[in-house]
């Protein structure tokens, strides 16, 4: 019993380790996506909302979000009902 313990105790620990892994990056490149330089920086030396601005009003940008939207909408209930296919 004390060795179900400890292998729990060691999943835990790589599961928080996956997590942090993971979530670190978003946590860097959301603020360098406010920065009002052409070009990223870490820290930002200032802030501006141009990149959402540009992201939401050029028909573009805003096409392919709806495209991708269409698609998600289409494809999702196919892949919840056949999970096992890749």
């Amino acid at each position: 019993m004390n060795d179900t313990r400890r292998v729990a105790w060691w999943l835990k620990l790589i599961g928080l380790v996956v997590a942090i892994w993971l979530v670190a990056p978003v946590l860097i490149v959301i603020p360098i996506s406010f920065t009002a330089r052409d070009s990223f920086q870490f820290p930002p030396s200032s802030w501006s909302l141009k990149y959402y601005e540009n992201f939401f009003t050029d028909p573009t940008w805003r096409d392919a979000l709806v495209m991708s939207l269409i698609l998600t909408d289409a494809l999702a209930p196919d892949h919840a009902l056949r999970p096992g296919v890749a």
